[in-house]
């Protein structure tokens, strides 16, 4: 008695018996293009946007001044770097055909374009905190709340 291999996820039709008395094959051959979701690159430009933004903001913070805005210096970056990365996809894509076996993962344009998913969810969230720190920073300061504790000292308040 044979048993029947497993089927594809919630296949419930019995396999039939090939002429042979075997069971078919059950790896398809169905040429789909599957995008792999490129997480740790997304998360690897997720973290260096984050150190982007504290080391700009300690500097701010020393200086007293904003004068570097980290989300703006992230997009760049990361412009630089999808550049580059465009420019090396066609540099290994234009490889001989024994090399280019080699770098196929890298040299496909699908493969860019998961890496250029990679850089974009970034540079969108970046782009809005570099909107909300220039809006930050061009808002009119309004004056503090100064209060009248004595004829000598006076406190501010800030909010």
């Amino acid at each position: 008695m044979k048993i029947a291999p497993i089927l594809s996820f919630g296949s419930f039709d019995s396999p039939e018996l090939t002429i042979d008395g075997s069971f078919p094959s059950t790896t398809k051959t169905t040429k789909r293009r599957v995008m792999n979701f490129p997480w740790f690159p997304l998360i690897l430009n997720f973290v260096l946007l984050g150190a982007f933004v504290f080391v700009c903001n300690t500097l701010n913070t020393g200086r007293r001044t904003p004068a570097f805005n980290g989300a703006l210096i992230f997009i760049g970056f990361c412009c630089l770097a999808m550049l580059l990365d465009f420019t090396l996809t066609f540099v290994f894509a234009s490889a001989t055909t024994t090399d280019r076996e080699r770098y196929i993962d890298l040299s496909s344009l699908s493969a860019c374009g998961e890496r250029a998913v990679a850089y974009a969810i970034p540079c969108v969230v970046a782009a809005v905190m570099a909107l909300r720190f220039r809006a930050r920073n061009r808002s009119t300061v309004e004056p503090s709340v100064t209060i009248h504790t004595s004829e000598y000292t006076q406190s501010e308040l800030r909010y």
